[in-house]
């Protein structure tokens, strides 16, 4: 165990000693003379193709553990665009790796300098040299990364034998490998309802079997040069595999529960103990990254740790000072005061200025943001969001009313009109702050007032922790009580690390009769709006999508909306429609993306509809794509309000399915509407016809097992606000039945509202789907 196994891309790996790897044995091989045949250039920087910043963390902490001179960035860093996220459809370990790299940033940018004029491309890659401090593209390197876990094959059958007929090819691959459960971690963790709930199943499983809660990991690196000409790599990528030491896993306690219920995300590092000779006791891996990152069991004897300690020796990395002759090209510095923007700013009747700044105490550099009007569209909401370097969410129940006319609501309304209006602008910087490929994912504070955090924000680690969000701690936002956690917060923004040169968003706001015409559709009659994860593997978060959508899409004078993605319930949703449409009923479907920011992560929407045997059809707008002959219609808008402004404004009636930060934002807009529209007679969508009436919001839950108690994937949300559930439109419906109860319900309100909405009788089907769903 503990082997370097190292090999070009798509060939046999070599098996090395880590010492014997730095003192040479590589070269002394002969096996990759390409790797010797010149030096390597004395100024490079890497790009670790990731959207965790952990893991960017874990391996710069090794580099500079072995003193290695190897700035690493992660692609937002340095190209400030969403990219697409692979979803490891390779099979192979190498594959996995070499795919991250290629699909996640390689192929982007060499697509990307093909596609531009000479000076257009110079431009272009200029702005990635001087972010990542080397004086030609050629000087990058390119490095994946992909981990896995090999526990006991005997586990397997205890752990996830209720996974075999799961919808997901790559969940159901945990039965197929040799080693369990290898590849698939993350999809395997995300079936059985996060990580902590995996590691609550390993120990009651070893236990069972009486064995130790043993298992060890590798890491394994694809490097590869961003452009050739320059680097001794093979173009094609070499691989770089290290196995580490063996973790033993702690029994998941009473301690952890009671963090876990008030909001604290927990990760496998959280269970991992290690040996520490420094240490009078075993400590966690969390333990250790927390007070030393630089510990030398974590840069050598994790398999990250080695994996990157046996690139930096293959390679000949330099070490820091040796090239002090030579000069890293300098960041540009963003110039004048830096901006912070407070959601007090955002509130209905905001507080005044005084009462705002007395709240905050900026840094010199800083200043708050000049908007101090409430938000009359999600456009004003962008707008804020975008001018923004820093941000922070405020509690609102510690700013106080201004005085107002006698006709004005209740105090008591207008607080929980604030409370909507925080909890929007909450999930939105979540979302938008941590998502990889985002203008806002690296260097860019958000820091959540605690006392709001502990009343409204529990969702977030919640759903972190049942595998519907993918952050670690501390990647999506910090928890501000003092005055002096506040200051510390700003004050670690770092204007090196994040660079405020995103274009202004493209005004996609469409009114109601825009949209259309983009579709080349004069009528869509009922509008039902489906929401859900693109990211989980949740077995029912497909299955509920797919079977609800496909009922519906038999309906007459019905029309199905959605985010436009295709996996998980956003893929449930589209197969639904087309499983209608096989079997010979007409169907109407409106997918809408944000092209700019997280629908590219949510899979390519071009090769899915060629998988399924359609040829792509442009529409008449640039923005719309059709196909199966115009019964499925995208629309690709530029940013996520965009998007979520036209799906919800459009519904007649919202549905959500399990989903994470992206559903969290549909719910908190769709509240917020149905709260203005009870007080005001008028909601959130001017210029739609929906907006002087609530969209009901039904709730597709469902119970399931975690961590030995019955519970839903809805609870912490559904409990903000259980006593406004009637003013605000809500339904639930879980059990047995909860896709009939829920199909019953909107086929009854949609009647109610005077469509006819019977079932069609089927014509015989003219279309050939490929009928096998999946990634």
């Amino acid at each position: 165990m503990k082997r370097i196994l190292i090999g070009r891309a798509g060939e046999d790996l070599h098996a090395f000693d880590l010492d014997d790897v730095k003192r040479g044995a590589v070269r002394e091989s002969g096996l990759f003379p390409e790797l010797y045949e010149s030096p390597w250039p004395e100024v490079t920087s890497g790009i670790l193709v990731t959207g965790v910043e952990r893991k960017l963390s874990e391996h710069t902490a090794t580099l500079a553990a072995g003193e290695f001179d190897f700035p690493l960035f992660a692609p937002p860093q340095v190209l400030t665009r969403a990219l697409e996220d692979s979803k490891e459809e390779e099979k192979t370990v190498s594959g996995i790796a070499v795919g991250k790299v290629l699909k996640g940033f390689v192929n982007p940018v060499r697509k990307e300098l093909t596609k531009l004029s000479p000076i257009g491309a110079k431009a272009f890659s200029d702005g990635i040299t001087q972010r990542a401090r080397v004086l030609n593209l050629q000087n990058l390197v390119a490095i994946g990364d992909d981990r896995q876990l090999y526990a006991p094959q005997e586990m397997c059958e205890l752990i996830c034998g209720h996974l075999r007929d799961h919808w997901n090819d790559q969940v159901r691959e945990v039965f197929e490998q040799e080693n369990f459960p290898g590849a698939r971690v993350k999809e395997m963790d995300g079936a059985n309802y996060g990580g902590v709930n995996s590691v609550y199943l390993f120990n009651q499983a070893a236990r069972e079997l009486g064995i130790d809660a043993e298992y060890y990991s590798t890491t394994t690196l694809s490097v590869m040069p961003l452009l050739p000409g320059v680097l001794p790599l093979p173009e094609e990528g070499l691989v770089i595999k290290a196995e580490g030491m063996p973790y033993k896993l702690r029994e998941v306690g009473k301690s952890d529960i009671k963090k876990y219920n008030k909001g604290r995300i927990l990760t496998r590092d959280h269970f991992e103990l290690v040996s520490d000779p420094n240490a009078s006791e075993e400590q966690t891996v969390h333990q250790l990254r927390t007070v030393r990152p630089q510990d030398p069991y974590l840069t050598q004897e994790t398999s990250q740790g080695r994996a990157m300690t046996a690139f930096a020796s293959v390679l000949g990395l330099s070490k820091k000072g040796a090239n002090d002759h030579i000069s890293r090209p300098e960041q540009k510095k963003v110039r004048g005061p830096k901006t912070v923007v407070s959601s007090a700013r955002f509130f209905a009747f905001p507080p005044s200025a005084e009462e705002i700044n007395a709240s905050i105490s900026l840094p010199e550099h800083m200043r708050l943001g000049q908007n101090s009007q409430r938000i009359q569209s999600l456009a004003d909401l962008e707008r804020a969001m975008h001018s923004g370097q820093a941000f922070l969410v405020q509690d609102p129940d510690k700013f106080s009313l201004p005085k107002r006319r006698r006709q004005e609501p209740s105090d008591e309304r207008l607080q929980f009109l604030r409370r909507l209006e925080t909890d929007l602008i909450y999930a939105d910087l979540i979302t938008m702050s941590t998502q990889a490929g985002a203008p806002g994912h690296i260097g860019r504070p958000h820091l959540v007032e605690k006392s709001y955090f502990k009343k409204r924000g529990l969702w977030h680690p919640d759903f972190c922790n049942l595998a519907l969000a993918g952050d670690e701690e501390q990647e999506a936002f910090r928890l501000y009580e003092t005055a002096q956690e506040l200051q510390d917060g700003l004050k670690s923004w770092d204007e090196t690390t994040y660079q405020h040169d995103v274009p202004t968003p493209r005004n996609d706001f469409l009114d109601e009769r825009a949209l259309k015409r983009a579709l080349s559709i004069n009528e869509f009659g009922f509008v039902v709006s489906g929401y859900g994860s693109a990211s989980s593997f949740i077995d029912k978060g497909y299955k509920d999508p797919e079977e609800l959508f496909y009922r519906l899409s038999k309906l007459n004078n019905l029309t199905t909306f959605d985010g436009g993605g295709v996996r998980s319930s956003m893929l449930g949703m589209k197969d639904g429609v087309l499983r209608a449409i096989e079997e010979g009923y007409h169907a109407l479907n409106v997918g809408v993306r944000s092209e700019t920011d997280v629908s590219p992560l949510e899979g390519n929407i071009k090769d899915w509809i060629r998988s399924k045997g359609f040829t792509v059809r442009q529409g008449f707008d640039p923005r719309h794509l059709h196909f199966a002959d115009r019964q499925m219609h995208v629309l690709r808008l530029d940013r996520l309000l965009q998007r979520q402004a036209a799906i919800a404004a459009m519904s007649d009636i919202s549905v959500y399915f399990p989903g994470g930060k992206g559903t969290m934002i549909e719910i908190a807009l769709t509240k917020l509407h149905n709260a203005l529209v009870d007080t005001y007679g008028y909601g959130l969508f001017e210029g739609y016809s929906n907006n002087d009436r609530k969209i009901p919001l039904v709730f597709v839950d469902h119970k399931f097992e975690h961590l030995g108690q019955k519970r839903g994937v809805f609870d912490k949300v559904l409990e903000l606000d259980k006593e406004h559930h009637d003013m605000l439109d809500i339904h639930v419906f879980d059990g047995a039945r909860s896709v009939e109860k829920a199909y019953a319900f909107i086929r009854e309100y949609g009647e109610s509202l005077g469509y006819d909405l019977s079932e069609q009788t089927p014509k015989a089907p003219s279309l050939q789907l490929v009928s096998s769903p999946g990634l």
